[in-house]
């Protein structure tokens, strides 16, 4: 079977697996600062892609307590149906991968054929019913680059991002579970509102797999030697 993302969902709520582009997060300092009476710094980092991977039936109840009809936006987050955070994983081009230190040839083909348990692979694919066409052998980024990172909102691009080709494929992509964030979810749900791009979202069959594996990385116990 071969591989095809869907397409972007219409619904508002966020998907499990869908891919995000052009995601802010922003870090406010330690509480040493506070302590040391210091301005409380603020890192701001932008994400290529991230991928949700709470469950479909958490995000959607979520979305459907926290916006309802006709009514402002919830803001207690204590609340049965609201997920405080989304948990998020980011999604990297194999070319930045294999480009890794200790990422040999070995450890690529392992990465490649989804036999080692840190990463998940994702083959050159389109969208939907879009046309596949090769996929170059060194693609562009997926956004232009973003100016004055610093002075982003929570979740909000300083420029708008560059529009998503129409026909050529998604590259290979590989997810690093070693690298999950967690982000607020209204921060999110303002991202979308403000220059966070809805790609398209992994097909179910991989998305079991995707999942099964994620949580098999992050279950691990340590053993006494």
């Amino acid at each position: 079977m071969a591989f095809v993302y869907e397409p972007a969902p219409a619904e508002p709520s966020l998907r499990q697996g869908e891919l995000l582009r052009n995601v802010w997060l922003h870090v406010a300092g330690t509480v040493r600062e506070l302590a040391q009476d210091a301005q409380l710094s603020i890192a701001s980092v932008r994400h290529e892609l991230l991928i949700p991977l709470n469950a479909d039936c958490d995000l959607y109840q979520d979305h459907r307590a926290r916006f309802p009809a006709d009514a402002p936006p919830v803001a207690d987050e204590t609340l049965p149906p609201l997920i405080p955070f989304v948990i998020l994983c980011p999604a990297y081009t194999q070319e930045e991968v294999r480009n890794r230190e200790g990422v040999n040839q070995g450890v690529w083909r392992r990465i490649e054929q989804n036999q080692d348990e840190r990463y998940y692979y994702l083959p050159p694919a389109p969208i939907g019913n879009r046309v596949a066409v090769p996929a170059p052998n060194d693609p562009a980024p997926l956004a232009a680059p973003i100016a004055d990172a610093a002075d982003a909102p929570v979740g909000i691009p300083a420029a708008p991002p560059a529009p998503i080709p129409a026909a050529p494929n998604l590259p290979g992509l590989v997810l690093d579970f070693k690298k999950t964030v967690a982000a607020p979810t209204p921060a999110v749900y303002d991202g979308l509102a403000h220059g966070v791009v809805r790609v398209a979202v992994i097909p179910p069959v991989y998305l079991h797999d995707l999942m099964h594996r994620f949580y098999g990385f992050h279950s691990r116990v340590a053993l006494p030697e």
